[in-house]
């Protein structure tokens, strides 16, 4: 019966990861640069980039929390 509540456990934890990866808005710009998850540029990712696409060239930067030093 363990065995039974841990797979179903794992599973809803993997299932649950990749549907936020899909949501996970991983494309900058025109220029095509793609970010591995939990990397993004979207509010549903984790990790929340921001994208400078300037003449066709894509830059990702760190986005820094309101109130960080």
């Amino acid at each position: 019966m363990k065995r039974l509540v841990f797979l179903v456990l794992l599973l809803s934890l993997l299932f649950h990861e990749s549907s936020a990866a899909e949501a996970c808005n991983r494309r900058c710009g025109a220029g095509g640069m793609v970010v591995p998850y939990p990397f993004g540029f979207s509010g549903s990712c984790p990790i929340i980039l921001s994208c400078v696409d300037a003449d066709g060239n894509s830059t990702a930067a760190l986005v820094r929390g309101v109130g960080g030093g």
